[in-house]
């Protein structure tokens, strides 16, 4: 079985140490902490939650998690790595990873979940054209099929991320939208993080980067929309 039309719920920092994390992101993003804890913590933007901070010794990711207009399980080729838990912040829980090694959480649609989306999702694997397949019969997305041959994907009609082609193990990445790229990109450096991938016009007038935090998680940029135009697909 597959659950409804599923929508991006929000982005999720497991990090080795949460204050050092919430620190970073804050002086590097701009963001606010909301609460910190030694376990977890919250990022966000004029009071409105952006994203979760939890601890995990030894592991540095991003992790994405989107919401599902019920809650009945995912069948192959998703695999359960851990069933309906509660999560303060998210609601009822559940973990999956995909045929390629991404993982991800599907969230009940509930009050519970009170963070933002990042501006686009980016999923890396081997296959970009399956992958695109598999989530667009499992979460009834609708495909945009690039020149390239890689899928662009729409939620509800709105583009809202891409499939892209990366060796090794699959993974979801979040893009958040920032004033200034090359500034921000600055900022990471200086506080420790690197840059995999310089401020790069990706047309529209909007530019985009790669980067890494200190403890390895990687994320992307993007300069604030001027347009409601989908972004290309980024190879890189």
């Amino acid at each position: 079985m597959t659950p409804g039309s599923c929508r991006p719920a929000g982005s999720v920092l497991h990090a080795p140490a949460t204050d050092e994390a919430l620190s970073f992101y804050a002086n590097v993003m701009g963001w606010s902490i909301l609460s910190g804890e030694v376990t977890h913590g919250v990022l966000g933007v004029d009071d409105n939650p952006t994203v979760l901070v939890t601890r995990r010794p030894g592991i540095a990711a991003w992790h994405l998690a989107f919401t599902a207009s019920d809650h009945r399980p995912l069948s192959e080729p998703f695999d359960l790595l851990a069933d309906r838990r509660l999560d303060t912040m998210l609601g009822v829980v559940s973990q999956y990873a995909d045929p390629f090694g991404a993982v991800f959480s599907l969230c009940q649609s509930s009050d519970a979940v009170r963070t933002q989306p990042p501006e686009w999702l980016e999923h890396k694997s081997v296959d970009p054209p399956r992958a695109g397949r598999v989530y667009a019969a499992a979460f009834h997305w609708t495909l945009v099929w690039t020149s390239s041959g890689f899928p662009n994907v729409a939620i509800d009609g709105d583009p809202r991320g891409g499939f892209v082609a990366v060796a090794g193990q699959g993974r979801w990445l979040p893009y958040f939208q920032v004033a200034d790229t090359a500034a921000v990109c600055s900022s990471v450096v200086a506080l420790g993080g690197s840059t995999i991938t310089s401020p790069t016009e990706v047309g529209r007038g909007r530019r985009y980067a790669w980067c890494r935090d200190p403890w390895g998680a990687d994320f992307k940029l993007l300069d604030a929309l001027q347009d409601n135009w989908p972004l290309p697909p980024l190879i890189d």
